[in-house]
Formats: C-alpha cells, sequence, structure tokens
C-alpha cells in the first residue's frame, strides 16, 4: 500500500490485473496468532497514517477511525458516563449490534449462518487488537524509534 500511493503521487497510474498474483497462508489455527495478525494489521496503518497524514489513502484513515471508535471512545464514554446517568450509558454498547450486523451480513449470503456470526465476532473483537497495534505504534514514534522492525 505505501509503495503504491508514492507511484501514485509521483504522477503514475497503478493498474490491478484481474488474476490472481500470489497466494497467501497464513496458517492462522490459534487465537493468540489471529490477535497478533489484528495488531499487525491496526499498527501498519497507523504507520501509513504516520508517515502519509492527510495524503494518506481514505481507507487507512476510516480503518483508524473505526478502531479508536469502536474500542476506546465508544466503551469509555459508557462506562465513564455509567455512575452519572445510574448506568443507563451502559446502553450505549448496544451500538456494538450495528458493525457486527454489517459484517455478518456482508458474509451470510456465501456462509453458513455461524460462520457468518464469528466472522462478524472477529470483526468487532478484532476493533481493540487493532486498536493495540496502533498504540504500540505511536508509542514506539513518541519514544523518538521513528520507524519500527517488522512489528512481531
Amino acid at each position: 500500500p505505501d509503495l503504491c500511493l508514492r507511484v501514485r503521487r509521483a504522477g503514475h497510474i497503478v493498474r490491478r490485473l484481474d488474476l490472481p498474483m500470489t497466494t497467501h497462508e497464513a496458517d492462522i489455527t490459534r487465537f493468540a496468532q489471529w490477535w497478533r495478525r489484528a495488531e499487525r494489521w491496526g499498527h501498519g496503518y497507523t504507520e501509513m497514517l504516520v508517515d502519509h497524514g492527510r495524503r494518506a489513502d481514505a481507507r487507512w484513515v476510516r480503518a483508524a477511525a473505526s478502531c479508536v471508535a469502536w474500542a476506546l471512545v465508544l466503551p469509555v464514554v459508557a462506562l465513564a458516563c455509567a455512575a452519572p446517568t445510574d448506568g443507563w450509558s451502559l446502553v450505549l454498547l448496544a451500538a456494538y449490534a450495528v458493525p457486527w450486523a454489517r459484517a455478518y451480513r456482508s458474509r451470510r449470503p456465501r456462509r453458513t449462518r455461524a460462520d457468518a456470526a464469528l466472522y462478524a465476532g472477529a470483526c468487532l473483537l478484532g476493533k481493540w487488537a487493532e486498536l493495540h497495534g496502533a498504540l504500540i505504534c505511536l508509542g514506539n514514534r513518541l519514544s523518538s524509534r521513528r520507524r519500527t522492525a517488522l512489528f512481531e
């Protein structure tokens, strides 16, 4: 993604062939592996945003905003307001049904209900892993480490 962004900025066009270019076998069989992959994703798009700022691709901005909104802002607001509202602010947590349902609907035509539900749950839970990866990236940048090696 970084290379494509730089090529486009230089005035060139990036074309995509409608053919399989690579195969990817993540061999993710354990929850910890999946969590680590989601953290890498959050770290990666945060690197793109830090490096390219407002010129970053809109999908990176959207991904960052999504993880911050769902994994940080919503739970903090709901929990911070719980005492003053006698717990009524916790109703805000029902908003998690929105991204879950969106992800579920996107997979349902091609998958079983159980698979679509698992996918939707993983998409939602992944927001916290992405946020953690993003915070690691920002922490590294603030602690004077300009770039980190492969995030492992």
